[in-house]
Parts: structure tokens; sequence; C-alpha cells
């Protein structure tokens, strides 16, 4: 396979470049949701990933700032990755992974975590069940925001490294043909893929049963940004494919008589993959639980062990990015922080009145945050799920 065509002329910024329009009164960068990039900002993720893949004096770069991974859902690659992303560039980690360990089992609000960590943290690594908790968290925090899954909804830290493995691999993603399959309901990984590689022109598959497959919101804004297909199953379209990403259905999202209506999924086997091409990498996120048959694991097309393996590099690319490019508050009660520009508890004109219908959204789910709305394509959505609004 191609060793990857990084484009030179997004070369990684020093730490200096990064921070020469940073100030006390910036707004943090934050890393919430896929739309808020575009390809160069994506190739530019790519080569700090890449220079970090080779530059073993990267220890030190961020010696002294503090990331704090605060994860309400389980996980082992995420958060473990982000912790080992964030040692490696010099920085400590704290936070929790059981939000029975935290005062969210007191009651307190999402709001209100978000503004005490940031007094302990210089950043903050997010995973949540609710849909656009991480829009929220970044609506009212002083530090960046990274999110690492809310919900459903998405997960653009896997997508970078994703979409960095398949650049990586097959030299470009220019024109490639991605099929997803398995849960693209509930599946926040295919969310945030399927919006990033729509920049680079890649036709996009959608390989499910109609009751797993994408979203109407989803739809909607891929609409005019990329050629869209649907299949039943794997077979009808695996001659065609570049790569194939597999995920597990995600039952921990569904009522119970959504889960058992769906039975058992098919597992991808060997005798799948004879009409593939040679070159086809067969992606995961992981974990995996009965969707790839582990006789798979012998094909040199799959590609998910290594896979896991470019998160670290590009969560550290991630990291080094929004550190580099934010003012660390000071040590210490000084000056009051100024309250944020768009305070989530204040009712908003454009939404006055309106419920999101998303009974998963961060909106229905924590107490003190009024409805927004955003418009695509003419359309209204809620601003932090991307739900429809009637």
């Amino acid at each position: 396979m191609a060793d990857a065509r990084i484009d030179r002329r997004y070369a990684h910024p020093t730490m200096a470049d990064s921070c020469e329009h940073a100030s006390p009164t910036s707004p943090p960068p934050h890393l919430v949701r896929m739309d808020a990039l575009g390809r160069d900002d994506m190739l530019d993720y790519f080569t700090r990933a890449e220079s970090f893949r080779s530059n073993t004096a990267a220890g030190q770069r961020h010696s002294g700032r503090t990331v704090a991974s605060l994860f309400y859902e389980p996980s082992t690659r995420t958060r473990l990755s982000f912790e080992s992303a964030a040692l490696r560039l010099g920085a400590q980690t704290l936070g929790f992974s059981d939000p029975a360990a935290s005062s969210a089992a007191k009651g307190e609000t999402l709001i209100d975590t978000i503004r005490t960590v940031e007094r302990y943290a210089d950043l903050i690594v997010l995973r949540h069940p609710a849909e656009g908790a991480a829009r929220l968290a970044a609506q009212v925090a002083s530090v960046p925001i990274v999110n690492a899954g809310d919900g459903g909804h998405e997960h653009p830290t896997q997508t970078l490294f994703d979409l960095y493995t398949i650049h990586r691999q097959r030299g470009s993603l220019d024109g490639l043909t991605l099929g997803l399959t398995g849960d693209l309901k509930y599946g926040r990984t295919v969310h945030s893929l399927a919006l990033a590689a729509a920049a680079f022109g890649v036709t996009l598959i959608f390989i499910a049963p109609e009751p797993l497959q994408v979203p109407a919101h989803l739809r909607g804004r891929l609409e005019g940004m990329a050629i869209v297909r649907t299949a039943a199953a794997v077979d009808e379209v695996i001659s065609e494919l570049d790569a194939l990403y597999v995920t597990r259905v995600q039952t921990e999202r569904m009522d119970p008589a959504e889960a058992a209506a769906l039975g058992t999924p098919r597992s991808l086997g060997p005798a799948d993959l004879r009409k593939a091409k040679d070159d086809l990498l067969v992606l995961h996120p992981l974990p995996r639980v009965t969707e790839i048959d582990p006789m798979v694991d012998e094909d040199p097309r799959a590609w998910y062990f290594e896979q896991l393996a470019d998160g670290v590099v590009m969560r550290m690319a991630i990291l080094d990015a929004l550190l580099a490019g934010a003012t660390p508050l000071p040590l210490g009660a000084g000056a009051k922080l100024p309250p944020p520009e768009d305070p989530p508890w204040r009712e908003s004109p454009d939404a006055s009145g309106v419920t999101c219908a998303n009974p998963k959204c961060v909106t229905r789910l924590e107490r003190g945050v009024m409805m927004r709305t955003i418009s695509h394509g003419g359309a209204r959505s809620c601003a932090y799920c991307d739900w429809c609004v009637e």
C-alpha cells in the first residue's frame, strides 16, 4: 500500500505560531463537530499526526499543561489513547471514567461540571450520553473542549484518525468509494465520518437494513455534499469499495423492543471478501461484538488494529493544536471570568417556544438548557443534536 503523500503546504506550525493570535479574551478553540472542519483543516491534522509519528522529541512540548478527561460513558480506546497522547506530549492528566464517582451522581449539571473543571485543567476531553453535550460544554467553557463522543451524535476525533488511516494507506482520499455498514442510525462514528469524507469527494454507500439506516438529519446535511447510495447487504457492493467501515449495533442506545426486533446481525466473514479489491481496507472503530468474524483478522486487508494505533498520533495532533492555540487560565481566583457569549440558560429569540423532538438531546436531558436552532440548507435544526425542527 502507498505511503501517505502529505501536502507540505500544511506544515506543522510551531507552538509560538499557533499561539500568535491567542489572548486572554480570545475564545478557546474547540473540536466539537466535524462540519466545523474544512478539507484544509483535516489535511493539517494529518500533517501534525505524521510529524509525531516520526518525531520522538515531542515529549516536553506541553510540559506543565493539564488535560482533563470526563467520561460519562464507558471507554477503553478513546480514553486511554487520549491519556497516552497527553502524556507523550508532556502534559498531565486527571478526570473520571465513571460518573457515579463524580458529583453528577449528586445531581450536578454538565454546565456546572465544565465550569468547575476548567479551573483545574487546560483542556477538557468529554464523552457524554446526551446528543449535543459537547456543543453545550463549548458554549460555556473558557478552555478547549474536545468531543470524545456525544451519545449517538458525533465522534470527530475518531473520524480524524479513521480518515488519516485511509489517507496514509491509499495515498489520497479523493474520489474513493467508502462503504459504511452496521448501525448507521445510532453509530456516531459513522455520522462524523460521512460528513468529513464528503469534503474529499468520497462516494458514500450506506449498507444496512432500513431500521439501521442513517437518520434523516444526516441525510439532510449530506445533501449536495456527496454522492450517496444505499444497499441492504455488503455483498451487493463489495467489489466497488476502496474501504469498508464496519460498526457494531449500539444496543445500549435502543429500547429493548427495538433491539429485539433486529435479531442477530450477520457477521462479516472471509467469504464476503472474495470479490473485494486486493487493496480494500476493512476498518472498525472497535469494540467489536459479532459483526466481524475473527477469521477476518488473518486477512491482510483487515486494518482495524492498525487503525487504532493511528489514534494515538492523531490525538497527539489534536491536543497539540488546541493547547497551542489557547491561553491558560490563571491559577487561583483573580478577575471574574466573563460570562458565556450565548448563555445556554437564556431563551434564544430564534427558538422561543420550540422544543427539540429528540428525547436524547441535551436540551431534554440537562437542566437549564434552552433550545437553539440553526439552518441546514434552509431547514431549521436543533443547534445541539441536529434533529429537524418542524
